[in-house]
């Protein structure tokens, strides 16, 4: 069993689960055929069910350790942070920047919460700063702050099959 308080759950294209935890930073529970590729870059794993489990912090790369989501995209595993997005380098064992979008939108000042890809270069962010949240827009090479929430937070975004977009919030649903 594991005792943290889970976040966000993804399989990547490996079969490894990642995990995002409230203040524990991420975790790795990766098979026993791949974890000689996570032995590489990170000693002393723990055992679960013959599985192996990882633990990662800002030792290894991450801004913080609170606060991460994991979402799987048409490009790989991504990790949403209090600094934008960050990708996993296998080789080195450690997060790194991915500027998936303009600098100008994650220069360090918003919390990425949620990343939903609606279409062709259209793609939806929750974000956060410290005051409220934010949802954007992106549509491809123009991007705008749909959205200020008033004591909100877009936990969640969802788009139906007529494109309305949902957003889960704090107190319901807008």
């Amino acid at each position: 069993e594991i005792g943290d308080d889970i976040r966000s759950i993804q399989q990547d294209k490996k079969g490894n689960i990642w995990l995002s935890t409230f203040v524990n930073g991420l975790l790795a529970i990766v098979k026993p055929e791949h974890a000689d590729d996570f032995l590489k870059v990170k000693s002393q794993p723990e055992k679960y069910n013959g599985y192996f489990i990882y633990s990662f912090t800002t030792d290894d790369g991450l801004p913080a350790v609170k606060g991460n989501q994991v979402v799987q995209t048409d490009s790989g595993m991504l990790f949403l942070t209090f600094q934008g997005f960050m990708k996993f380098d296998g080789k080195n064992g450690r997060f790194r920047n991915f500027n998936m979008f303009s600098q100008k939108v994650f220069n360090g000042n918003y919390q990425v919460y949620e990343y939903v890809k609606t279409g062709e270069d259209q793609y939806w962010l929750g974000l956060a700063d410290q005051d409220r949240g934010y949802v954007f827009h992106i549509n491809g090479h123009s991007s705008e702050f749909f959205e200020r929430l008033k004591n909100y937070y877009a936990l969640d975004i969802r788009c139906d099959l007529r494109g309305y977009i949902y957003l889960a919030v704090d107190e319901g649903l807008l």
